[in-house]
């Protein structure tokens, strides 16, 4: 979403600057990404182990400027605000319908200026869990680049794509698959399947869905490489318990990838109208999965129809232009607002995340701890 946000802004009055905060033991070799539209971008190592209060100092030296505007995807960016008592105008993205996100933003309300969430449905449970702050909750689609044509597209064999950051993942549902593809084996039905996800081995995935040929496993596919992939395919398989509002469902959609997913609560209902731009099956409907495939299969013609409308569909919803122009509004709104105070707030941590605790000490006893427990 940052990517495309940068590279299809327009607006000569937002200047667009990345930090990437990273755990130093989880990627220690991460470099920045180089991406376009952004006017600086820098790497935050931190540690851990290290006193809370050091880690916002030294990452809040890093803005570009006193009262630049602070836009928060995650938590740490919200932590230095409240730590601090930052006094930045504050945007948080709310990406997902999860716990996670909504504490975030009731934690941090005395921070954070607005909202925005990437689906109706956040939208409305952030706004039930913060009543006093719904004029400053909002809902807009986020730019997704436009896909080549599509309409040539004629697989003999059905290809199915299956996309999540790790297949172990309980919410994604990749258990379903093996049980789907056996029916579609039990039925003729030839299919070739791409799946994309972490924590597992090609052998281990062909194992599970008893299926070596016509079988693509990627552990990790950079975004360019998956829109590459994603041109060749006919469905998208996404059984997931619960999501916010996948990018992944429309990048496909605008490649005339046919979506076949669970309906999260109509998190998607503007873009995906059962029957006429993709399906909608109960969670843990692995025989109506298979069901729907089979039928596609077959009706080849209604397949391509709908592959046409459902990348129609996509392209004006989530117009890339448009949406970023819609997202920078809210992010100079946001900047433009009266100034109030913000008070300091102390929400992680513990008492060796003073700011009168030296680092050395804190991390030193961190680490004695942790050597103690292994």
């Amino acid at each position: 979403m940052v990517q495309n946000i940068l590279r299809f802004s327009k607006r000569q009055e937002v200047e667009h600057h990345v930090i990437y905060t990273v755990n130093m033991a989880h990627a220690p070799n991460f470099s920045v990404l180089n991406l376009a539209g952004a006017a600086s971008e820098q790497v935050f190592f931190y540690s851990a182990n290290w006193n809370f209060y050091y880690t916002c100092k030294r990452l809040a030296a890093m803005l570009p400027s006193a009262d630049a505007l602070l836009v928060s995807h995650d938590w740490i960016e919200l932590g230095i605000a409240s730590t601090l008592g930052l006094q930045n105008p504050v945007l948080q993205f709310l990406h997902g319908d999860y716990d996670y996100y909504y504490d975030l933003a009731v934690k941090h309300e005395q921070a954070i200026d607005e909202y925005i969430t990437v689906s109706p449905v956040i939208r409305r449970e952030l706004a039930k869990r913060l009543p006093q702050r719904i004029k400053d909750i909002k809902y807009l689609r986020f730019p997704v680049p436009y896909a080549e044509a599509i309409s040539g597209k004629t697989n003999q064999v059905l290809k199915l794509i299956f996309c999540a950051r790790d297949l172990t993942d309980t919410n994604k549902r990749f258990d379903l698959l093996p049980k789907v593809n056996q029916i579609l084996k039990e039925n003729n039905c030839k299919v070739h399947w791409t799946i994309v996800g972490g924590g597992a081995t090609f052998e281990e995935v062909a194992r599970q869905m008893n299926q070596y040929e016509y079988l693509h496993y990627y552990p990790y596919l950079p975004n360019q490489d998956l829109l590459l992939q994603m041109a060749e395919q006919d469905l998208l398989i996404l059984p997931s318990v619960l999501e916010g509002f996948p990018v992944v469902v429309v990048e496909a959609m605008k490649a005339g990838v046919l979506p076949l997913i669970s309906n999260w609560q109509n998190a998607t209902v503007e873009l995906v109208k059962d029957g006429e731009t993709g399906f909608y099956l109960d969670i843990s409907d692995y025989k109506g999965y298979a069901e729907r495939i089979i039928f596609l299969d077959r009706e080849r013609v209604l397949l391509k129809s709908m592959a046409l409308q459902c990348a129609a569909q996509a392209n004006k919803l989530f117009n890339p232009e448009l949406n970023t122009q819609a997202i920078e509004s809210v992010m100079l709104r946001s900047y433009n607002k009266a100034f109030k105070t913000k008070p300091v707030k102390r929400v992680y941590g513990s008492r060796l995340d003073r700011h009168w605790v030296p680092n050395i000490i804190t991390s030193t006893i961190r680490k004695f701890s942790k050597a103690q427990k292994a």
